[in-house]
């Protein structure tokens, strides 16, 4: 394989504290090999590593899964190639302590570096390895009749790794666990800190549909916590509530496979709205649920200002606590009326308690590169610990279509890097800074952005101190201690918006005498500072 090229995107300084600062972008061209980024993994050492594959094999012995190891300022270290005679590829790491680094892919090889793989169809291939590239252990999960998903890998609080994904076959890893309809039904499978298998449940559905297991992550009492879909109402995702026809199965089992309860998520016109990734908020024992949807109704209903026309696919977050109930739900979709959110996942970082993630956003819109923006470009987007959006921005390269790969956080700096990737068409027309031309090779750009800059305090210190009474109220609510400009908003937990207030004296009162009775939340933002506050209605 060709050496990538490197070169640097050199950012104009961007002064308006409203828009993000670009601290460090690099770009990586392909020649002749058509190289994939798939992951990248920032080290508290501050070495960065890149995995992915190339779509040839120079001999059996090493194939095309890579890993690249690049110092702080990525200038490369070294480069090593994994597998066998067959397709191989990375396309998850991660760092796992003790030196260690957990890669996944998959793998049709038996030879090379390939061991025990199963000689039928595209396996899920797992790989421990030290920080040197050393192969410690691997584990291949498999079977006939097509591709062993595995959605996501988690390491446990015991030390254990649990796999997530879903399969249709009978054989090898999967007989006898069925009873099989050869539908694609979900599994969740557990192994230990060497990856050595210790067990597999199934999660069965009727013939004419199919399940997944999207997610896991842990409870407080050490219970799982599970993300799934499932295009049927039957079998193990027999749950008609809280709306009947939603995608979502969420719940909570534990490690005998005793289920304490289900909840189904979703549209209720139909089986809408998928969730694909479980994030813990690093200051509660509150997840968020985060996935996609193309419909604006049941729980994927919002009244969220930049939604486009009906038809397009939203990017939908839901907040829930231990026992899977609702706290809030929103839906973020694109600026234009011709704009088009689509939903990769795996993209969520938090930092002082707010929410980053980055999307896919189609229309026209501004922009930060280039002379104009792409059909395809990246909207980064930040919201606050109950959903309201804090800051977007949308970045892009004229007749590029970006996509973002993945998002990492620096353990040391706290700042944020996104993995982007592109696809070219006919109609590509460079910038001076790109440096590979051909129609539908690969370009990617790793980009560092410091979302907060040195004046903006961060919001979790609870900086703006106001006066919130009576709680619980009947008729009217007051607000004092207010800074002219300061802007009140007030939700519902489900996340529906009800008043908006711009204040223009130091306390503002708000009638509440026709609402319904409940709970409310009271967000009130001046520039940088914001506060929250809960309100009972009797």
């Amino acid at each position: 394989m060709k050496k990538l090229l490197f070169c640097f995107v050199v950012m104009l300084a961007i002064a308006s504290l409203q828009a993000q600062n670009m601290a460090f972008q690099k770009l990586y061209c392909t020649t002749s090999v058509d190289f994939t980024m798939q992951d990248l993994l920032l080290m508290p050492t501050s070495t960065v590593y890149v995995v992915g594959y190339d779509s040839i094999n120079l001999n059996v012995t090493h194939g095309s899964a890579v890993i690249e190891k690049f110092d702080k300022d990525f200038n490369l270290l070294w480069e090593k190639r994994y597998g066998g005679s067959g397709g191989d590829n990375f396309t998850l790491i991660q760092y796992i302590g003790d030196n260690r680094l957990l890669v996944r892919g998959s793998t049709d090889s038996q030879d090379g570096d390939v061991l025990n793989n199963y000689p039928f169809g595209n396996n899920e291939w797992v790989c421990i390895m030290d920080t040197n590239g050393t192969l410690l252990h691997q584990l291949i999960w498999g079977a006939v009749g097509g591709l062993t998903r595995s959605y996501n890998i988690r390491l446990g609080p015991n030390g254990n790794f649990y796999f997530c994904g879903s399969t249709y076959s009978d054989t090898f890893d999967f007989i006898d666990k069925g009873p099989f309809d050869f539908a694609n039904d979900g599994y969740l499978a557990c192994t230990d800190s060497q990856l050595n298998k210790k067990w597999l449940h199934f999660f069965e559905v009727s013939a004419a549909g199919n399940s997944e297991v999207i997610d896991v992550n842990f409870l407080p009492n050490g219970h799982l916590l599970l993300t799934c879909t499932s295009t049927v109402t039957d079998g193990a995702f027999a749950v008609n509530t809280p709306t009947a026809n939603g995608a979502s199965v969420i719940m909570e089992m534990d490690t005998l496979f005793n289920v304490y309860w289900q909840k189904r998520y979703g549209s209720a016109s139909s089986l809408g709205g998928t969730m694909v990734s479980i994030n813990k908020d690093p200051n509660r024992w509150e997840y968020y649920l985060t996935g996609f949807t193309e419909y604006k109704d049941g729980d994927c209903w919002d009244t969220y200002p930049y939604l486009a026309k009906a038809g397009s696919i939203y990017h939908w977050i839901m907040k829930i606590d231990t026992l899977g109930n609702k706290l809030w739900s929103h839906i973020y979709g694109g600026f234009s009326d011709n704009g088009n959110i689509s939903l990769d996942g795996g993209f969520e970082v938090f930092i002082n308690n707010i929410f980053h993630f980055a999307d896919r956003v189609e229309g026209s819109d501004s922009y930060d590169f280039g002379t104009q923006i792409g059909k395809n470009d990246t909207w980064l987007i930040s919201i606050d610990s109950i959903g309201i959006l804090y800051k977007h921005n949308r970045i892009g390269y004229p007749n590029v279509f970006w996509s973002p790969y993945t998002a990492r956080l620096n353990p040391i700096t706290k700042e944020i890097y996104y993995l982007y990737g592109d696809g070219k068409g006919l109609s590509y027309l460079p910038s001076p800074n790109v440096c590979d031309t051909t129609y539908n090779l690969n370009n990617y750009i790793i980009g560092k952005y410091n979302y907060w800059p040195n004046s903006t305090q961060d919001l979790s210190k609870g900086n703006y101190d106001l006066l919130v009474y009576p709680n619980p109220a009947k008729n009217e609510i007051s607000i004092e201690k207010l800074r002219m400009g300061t802007i009140i908003e007030i939700y519902t937990l489900e996340g529906k918006k009800l008043a908006t207030l711009k204040a223009i004296k130091p306390k503002e009162t708000i009638s509440v005498s026709g609402w319904q009775r409940g709970t409310y939340l009271i967000n009130a933002s001046y520039k940088n500072q914001q506060f929250t506050q809960k309100i009972i209605l009797q």
